[in-house]
């Protein structure tokens, strides 16, 4: 029986050159897929500040409630209108009939949501 690596020809420079660029794709493949951990674990970290941060957001907000502060709630009005904007984005995304059939159908808040 032959080994995988054996070949009935006589190899040339080429071939081993072609040898030689595989090992080396295959080579940046594996660190490439071997920093895959890493950007999973910092895209955690990222979901899980962007939880905190609304988590706490919401106390605030419940807090200032309480105590029917309506002029801070007209103040940060126009900082909320872009999580307003996201939730609405998602929510038409999630109602739609028909996917979109183009990424130009997409904005930031839909276009990689799941």
């Amino acid at each position: 029986m032959k080994p995988e690596f054996y070949c009935d020809y006589p190899l040339n420079q080429k071939d081993i050159n072609d040898i030689v660029n595989e090992t080396t794709i295959i080579t940046r493949f594996t660190n490439i897929s071997g920093t895959s951990d890493h950007f999973q674990e910092e895209s955690i970290e990222i979901i899980v500040e962007i939880e905190n941060t609304l988590k706490r957001a919401l106390q605030i907000v419940q807090e200032q409630h309480a105590l029917s502060n309506i002029r801070w709630a007209k103040s940060i009005n126009k900082n909320i209108e872009s999580v307003k904007k996201m939730v609405n984005d998602i929510d038409k995304y999630k109602n739609r009939i028909t996917n979109p059939k183009t990424w130009k159908e997409h904005n930031n808040n839909t276009m990689f949501y799941e």
